[in-house]
């Protein structure tokens, strides 16, 4: 069982609990991360069973702050999955509707990131606030979005 998660924002009104609906994509304000780690599959649906998304961060403000937080806090996880993802044609998407990489173009990979491996498909915000591309399987710790 994955445990609490520890809020990371909370900006205009994010509630203590789970939310029942999730607010506009372009506008998150609320991070929620887990610590247990889990491949990108079985994180998307954790997120999912609270009414999220993995994390989806779309301006360095937003970065930021969630890395700010997740390296100050959680000593334990070096990375966490956060939602975007290399869709079939080799470019890198945010996987819900409404929500595309045209609504933000905003990325932090590090330098030599992403890489060519056709098996590193996943995206890691690492605590240096820098994204990295890695095998899906790998279990991380995670971010989700509200």
């Amino acid at each position: 069982m994955v445990e609490e998660a520890q809020v990371i924002k909370r900006l205009n009104g994010c509630p203590k609990g789970l939310k029942s609906t999730a607010p506009s994509l372009k506008n998150l304000t609320c991070y929620n991360a887990y610590t247990t780690p889990l491949n990108s599959t079985d994180a998307a649906a954790a997120c999912t069973k609270t009414y999220a998304n993995l994390g989806i961060i779309g301006s360095a403000a937003q970065n930021t702050d969630v890395m700010n937080y997740v390296s100050a806090n959680f000593s334990s996880c070096d990375k966490f999955y956060i939602g975007l993802y290399q869709d079939a044609y080799g470019g890198y998407d945010w996987p819900m509707a409404g929500w595309t990489s045209d609504d933000s173009s905003y990325t932090n990979w590090k330098t030599g990131y992403p890489t060519n491996d056709a098996t590193a498909k996943c995206v890691v915000l690492n605590k240096d606030g820098t994204w990295t591309n890695q095998a899906c399987s790998t279990p991380q710790c995670y971010i989700c979005s509200y």
